[in-house]
């Protein structure tokens, strides 16, 4: 019996623990595949020269030890993981008891190669039913994800970076634009300081001239600090704008936005797949495909698990069996369960059979070369314990949904059949009028019994002579009641 789902234990290695516990059963050392880590480097070890393996006697797990502390180092991650190989090679007689204990391991080990294949889909790359990608292409797509994550993180923080030298470069410039303002103005002011004294002596219209040209000097200076710090500042602005635009597609474009393949995390939202889910087997599995995949002409989900391609005859169609839910325009539902063999070249056939309900109660069986067999019965309604009155000792019936009515009973006859001797009215009317059909229990001995005046609702019975016959008689009614 197997009551845990545990196919893998993992461990840290600390430079010196050799042995770690196994918590699963598995029943040889061959059973196990052991693998260690070093950071990203994954090493395959080998049974025997790396490790050792001991089975518990009650089947519960066991023991690997390792040669040497060499090969688990401290900080390495160890993986003890079922890898059986997938054959079955129970042996079961048809002519001698069956060994129930070698049965039920076999069972177990169904069980776990079940498990064994879900832990490593688990860490597959899966892609929606209805999605055109295939897995291959998303792992290549977030791979691009990431590079263009980190290369707009890096434009970022380059454009950030110019930003800051533009900022500073500005500044600079600001303060360069002040001082050569400073340090003309103090030389145009000793100039001209100079030449009021020098004007002095030459008269008060050289003064005016000077002090004039001047301030013409000044104001020029300043308005081209002016008209650099202004451009600068422009600069400043672009390379900023710049840098929130890189940001925001580095925020975009992060990793938190990406579905990474490895690691646990949660996603949330509807993602949307564009081509069909394949479960691959691996390839010592042999000749099985399964596909989950949905096609919205016919509105269906199909789960289908067939042999491969290269195993069938080239004139026919794969082993397979699915089973399709479809929803109709109309507002109908349907279900189906289909099973094909494999091409026989012998017959120049294959065979299929197919169960289809839909949604108004129906199930459709067909088989063979696509023969229909009709649909199958569903009672409807019955009462097969009804007891009638005096003259018509029991009466019974049964509806089925195709529209079929059986009605039955046995009645003491009163003498001559008329309209209205003996009248026998059905418990459920017909769509229209049912054939009837008479016979007298051969102890009674009483003349020929006939039926007549049939209708959906009752029909008359009695002898054919007209004798007053009084004995017991069987009748049976069928037909249509939809």
């Amino acid at each position: 019996m197997i009551n845990s789902q545990t196919t893998k234990n993992l461990y840290r290695g600390n430079g010196s623990t050799l042995s770690y516990p196994v918590t699963y059963p598995f029943y040889e050392a061959e059973n196990l595949l052991v693998l260690v880590a070093v950071g990203e480097v994954e090493e395959t070890l080998s049974l025997g020269a790396d490790y050792s393996v001991a089975i518990n006697t009650d089947g519960s797990g066991g023991t690997v030890t390792f040669t040497s502390a060499e090969r688990v180092p401290a900080g390495c991650t160890i993986a003890i993981m079922l890898n059986m190989a997938l054959v079955q090679e129970l042996d079961l007689s048809a002519v001698s008891h069956i060994d129930t204990e070698s049965l039920e391991q076999e069972l177990d080990k169904q069980v776990q190669y079940i498990q064994q294949m879900s832990e490593g889909l688990s860490r597959a790359v899966k892609t929606n039913a209805t999605s055109e990608i295939s897995p291959d292409r998303l792992v290549s797509s977030l791979f691009a994800a990431r590079d263009e994550s980190v290369a707009a993180k890096n434009a970022a923080e380059t454009a950030q970076a110019s930003a800051e030298a533009a900022q500073n470069a500005t500044e600079a410039v600001e303060s360069s634009v002040l001082e050569s303002v400073a340090t003309a103005t103090t030389a145009v002011n000793d100039a001209g300081a100079a030449q009021i004294a020098s004007v002095n002596s030459a008269g008060a219209a050289q003064v005016s001239s000077i002090q004039s040209e001047g301030a013409t000097q000044v104001n020029s200076v300043t308005s081209a600090g002016t008209t650099q710090k202004t451009e600068m500042q422009s600069l400043v602005n672009a390379a900023s704008g710049y840098a929130e635009l890189a940001h925001s597609y580095a925020q975009q474009a992060s990793p938190e936005g990406v579905v990474h393949i490895t690691g646990d995390e949660t996603i949330t939202g509807a993602k949307t797949f564009t081509e069909k889910l394949f479960l691959a087997p691996k390839e010592d599995d042999r000749w099985l495909r399964t596909y989950i995949y949905g096609a919205e002409n016919t509105l269906s989900l199909k789960i289908q698990n067939r042999t491969i391609d290269s195993i069938t005859d080239s004139t026919g169609y794969p082993a397979r069996g699915s089973l399709t839910l479809e929803g109709y325009d109309s507002g109908q539902g349907r279900f189906s369960l289909l099973a094909q063999s494999k091409y026989n070249t012998t017959n120049k056939r294959y065979y299929q059979y197919q169960l289809v309900g839909t949604s108004d109660g129906a199930l459709t069986w067909t088989g063979g070369d696509y023969s229909s067999l009709g649909k199958i019965e569903i009672v409807d309604s019955s009462k097969t314990t009804q007891s009638y009155d005096s003259s018509q000792l029991s009466q019974e019936y049964i509806r089925y949904s195709s529209g079929l009515q059986l009605c039955w009973g046995v009645i003491k006859l009163n003498g001559a059949i008329s309209s209205s001797n003996l009248k026998v009215t059905f418990l459920q009317p017909f769509l229209c009028q049912p054939r009837v059909l008479s016979c007298s229990n051969a102890n009674n001995g009483i003349s020929t019994v006939i039926v007549g005046w049939e209708n959906t609702t009752y029909f008359t019975i009695g002898s054919a002579s007209g004798v007053s016959a009084n004995g017991n008689v069987n009748w049976l009614a069928i037909g249509p009641w939809k």
